[in-house]
């Protein structure tokens, strides 16, 4: 929060320190109820021998930040590039009228699931911190050399450049990444808000060394 009073600073500051006293009691008492992937990294920091406060600021407030600050933009270019193709609104709107209601969207619509990753390799442009949670590994740089990562180190990746690594890279295909998991690609380098499965750093992303 930038640019306010001092005072809508310091309102600002409290209210999140009580929004951490409440994810950081609820946690501790039914990590096991909440989504798989908290649950995992809670497990994985946890085992690396991370502090609670950090855990729980990283884990579960950045979740809820993400939810928020992510959806809006993502919605609404989402949006936009549909409505730009209409054998494509066709398509989202075939499915979704033939689907079986009480399935998941992702199980309704395929086309759906692609038109929010296209999305998101195409818009996203921060950076996504990735702690190795795993072995000690050796990343390929950009520069043909390789990088060794140890357990527990936090890597700081470019979503701009990761996401780049395809031909016309600047043009929306709804479903280039699944065509490219088809082809067997393992370096898409799609790092879908760094939870789930991938939040262990193991997959060979081609990263640019900081000189």
């Amino acid at each position: 929060m930038t640019g306010g009073s001092s005072s809508s600073t310091r309102q600002s500051h409290a209210n999140r320190e009580r929004l951490f006293t409440i994810v950081s009691r609820y946690l501790q008492e039914h990590v096991a109820e909440t989504a798989p992937f908290i649950h995992h990294q809670v497990e994985k920091m946890t085992a690396l021998g991370s502090p609670w406060e950090f855990i729980v600021r990283v884990v579960a407030l950045r979740m809820l930040w993400a939810s928020v600050a992510n959806l809006t933009p993502v919605s609404t270019w989402a949006a936009a590039f549909v409505y730009r193709d209409p054998a494509l609104t066709l398509r989202l709107r075939e499915e979704l009228t033939s689907a079986d209601s009480s399935a998941s969207l992702d199980m309704c619509s395929p086309s759906a699931q692609f038109v929010a990753e296209e999305t998101n390799r195409l818009t996203m442009f921060i950076s996504i911190t990735r702690p190795v949670l795993g072995k000690d590994i050796w990343i390929p740089t950009s520069e043909g050399e390789r990088l060794n990562l140890r357990q527990g180190d936090l890597l700081l990746g470019q979503c701009w450049e990761v996401h780049r690594a395809f031909d016309q890279p600047e043009e929306f295909i709804f479903d280039r990444l699944e065509k490219a998991r088809r082809a067997g690609r393992a370096d898409i380098g799609y790092i879908p808000f760094g939870g789930g499965k991938g939040i262990v750093c193991d997959i060979p992303i081609p990263l640019r060394k900081q000189s």
